[in-house]
């Protein structure tokens, strides 16, 4: 039997990427979806900065309670692995879906059109935007999973615009 040649390039990194969450439950709540994406670009970027690695752009695919995908993908305005600029792109998809009342069951967030970057400590991929002159915020805690909100369980005090590094806080 005759073997196909094929060439193996040593070292070359994928050109995309993705983290998705499945819900225990079909969710119909936005907050609990933009925390979720907020979560997953926040894996996302973590991942880029280890690899060295910037997308061009973002996609972000929703599985219904039917079973059916829509997926929508939009380019940023130059190659990121920064947090911020992936959860703002994963955001804007979000309401360019315009869900109504539609039951999700699946978020599936890629990064896409990967290049090389210059290297960055992965802390600066997730360090906040802000100059620390506003003031901080407090964010209610939701479970991801059931979308319940935990008035006695603990307070994150991000400033406007922050993103916790995946596994820990800003």
């Amino acid at each position: 039997m005759a073997s196909t040649p094929r060439s193996i390039l040593a070292g070359r990194m994928p050109e995309s990427t993705s983290a998705q969450h499945v819900f225990e439950r079909d969710v119909i709540d936005p907050d609990l979806m933009r925390a979720v994406v907020a979560r997953l670009t926040a894996t996302l970027g973590t991942r880029l900065c280890a690899r060295e690695q910037a997308a061009r752009s973002v996609a972000l695919v929703l599985r219904f309670a039917s079973g059916s995908d829509l997926s929508k993908s939009r380019r940023l305005p130059e190659a990121s692995a920064h947090t911020e600029d992936l959860r703002d792109m994963g955001y804007r998809i979000l309401r360019q879906h315009g869900l109504q009342r539609g039951r999700v069951r699946r978020i599936t967030v890629v990064a896409e059109d990967l290049v090389a970057s210059a290297p960055t400590p992965v802390s600066s991929c997730c360090a906040p935007s802000w100059n620390g002159t506003a003031a901080a915020v407090r964010v209610r805690q939701v479970s991801v999973s059931t979308g319940e909100t935990n008035p006695a369980g603990p307070t994150n005090w991000w400033a406007p615009g922050a993103q916790p590094c995946e596994g820990g806080s800003a």
